[in-house]
């Protein structure tokens, strides 16, 4: 079974974060497990919840320390989060309704923000953060 490492060019500069995007990449590799073994709903179920869950608890971070250091690109960075959240709650809904394309949908979608998101938009961040203390 294919699976993704974590790599150190993946690393945002900040500990907390670098550890809240393995878990997404282990979620990724769950997705592709689940998809190899043709998983239970109930498997589904529950990996789209924790990533309802990691959304909150990550995004909650990384917002938090925005505005205490007052970062000059929180505004688009958090648009990005909403984005996320929204595409979750839209799977949810498609998962619920027997939507079989559903899974393929989360996998292209993480694998997008895995390398969209973390590799592009939250480097931005890294020199700022960095230079504010914060590793």
């Amino acid at each position: 079974m294919y699976k993704l490492e974590w790599k150190e060019e993946y690393s945002v500069g900040v500990k907390l974060f670098d550890d809240q995007h393995k878990n997404l990449l282990s979620n990724l590799n769950r997705i592709i497990g689940i998809f190899n073994d043709s998983g239970s709903k109930e498997e589904v179920e529950k990996l789209l919840e924790d990533l309802e869950q990691y959304a909150l608890i990550h995004f909650k971070s990384e917002e938090e320390i925005f505005t205490k250091f007052k970062y000059y690109g929180s505004e688009i960075h958090n648009q990005e989060h909403r984005l996320y959240e929204k595409k979750i709650n839209d799977f949810r809904t498609k998962f619920h309704a027997s939507d079989e394309k559903v899974n393929t949908e989360v996998l292209e979608f993480l694998a997008d923000w895995l390398m969209g998101h973390i590799q592009g938009t939250d480097k931005e961040y890294k020199r700022f953060l960095n230079n504010n203390g914060v590793f």
